[in-house]
């Protein structure tokens, strides 16, 4: 379970989200949380509209503030700033993760749409292309409180043997916040080169619909099996197959079902080469509106 929690400030209201659902995690996990902030080499006066932290007294003053604001009072929880701005934000903050103390980032996208968004998505991806650790990623707000920030996890599976190896972490996340789960996959037309599954769209009417009816009967009975795996300690437990495009699908499931969480598991980066490839992890994110724990595996590839 993740309880050591880094989570990246930069002085915004938007940003404060990331804080919050941390707070609400270190409660419930018996974690805690350090609050984390880059000063940016020659940075604006103002950012999103709001001021831009650039000292770095003024920034250990604005994360020891939100500390009392955003973090439970019985979550342990610490300040740092980098000063250094040798680097991008995304790679500081790659970079502090990758000296192993904590073990989770927790951040919140923002900011408006511009190319280099468009092209290598929002800071939180952009982190995710350099580094391997656990990334949350607080997009939409969740109905639960302090202690119990999730009602609903949705766990998409698309029965690629690669993301077995993220099931246990999702067993306990499960196990720990006590929440209903819907375990989804998708039965796509489209050819996935990755697990090379679907290309029902290139057959003929009959030959479709019985590639895409097999499909749905292999990913219907692997949920099954985890399923059957998870109901012993959970609530609620629902299988579901969809069909389409699977980001957009999963994006529209995770709505509907009010869900405060959607669990990835990837063997993918984010950044410039799967966003244009149409990786799903990359996708799905580009399009969610729900707050979204990135577990990327330890054995990547290229999308």
């Amino acid at each position: 379970m993740y309880r050591k929690l880094l989570v990246a400030l930069d002085g915004s209201s938007f940003a404060e989200h990331g804080g919050r659902l941390a707070g609400a995690w270190a409660a419930r996990t018996g974690g805690s949380v350090t609050l984390f902030h880059v000063l940016e080499r020659d940075a604006p006066a103002r950012i999103h509209g709001e001021p831009h932290l650039r000292e770095e007294a003024e920034a250990l003053a604005y994360l020891k503030e939100a500390a009392r604001r955003l973090i439970p009072r019985e979550v342990p929880v610490t300040s740092e700033v980098d000063a250094s701005a040798f680097n991008p934000v995304d790679v500081c903050i790659a970079n502090r993760m990758a000296r192993k103390d904590h073990d989770m980032l927790v951040m919140s996208p923002h900011g408006g749409a511009n190319l280099r968004r468009l092209l290598q998505g929002s800071l939180p991806e952009r982190v995710a292309g350099h580094s391997l650790d656990p990334i949350l990623i607080a997009k939409g707000s969740y109905a639960g409180g302090e202690s119990h920030p999730f009602e609903t996890i949705v766990i998409p599976d698309d029965a690629d043997p690669r993301h077995e190896e993220g099931w246990q972490a999702c067993l306990e996340i499960v196990r720990t916040f006590e929440v209903s789960v819907c375990l989804v996959a998708v039965a796509r037309e489209s050819f996935d080169p990755q697990t090379g599954k679907g290309g029902a769209g290139l057959l003929q009417p009959a030959a479709s619909r019985d590639l895409l009816r097999l499909q749905r009967e292999e990913m219907t009975k692997h949920l099954e099996n985890h399923r059957a795996e998870m109901s012993a300690f959970c609530h609620t437990v629902e299988t579901r197959v969809l069909e389409g495009d699977p980001a957009r699908a999963v994006s529209e499931f995770a709505i509907e079902h009010r869900a405060g969480l959607v669990i990835l598991r990837t063997h993918s980066r984010a950044g410039l080469v799967p966003r244009l490839a149409g990786g799903f992890a990359a996708t799905f994110l580009a399009r969610t509106q729900t707050n979204v724990l990135l577990l990327p595996l330890s054995k990547h590839v290229r999308e």
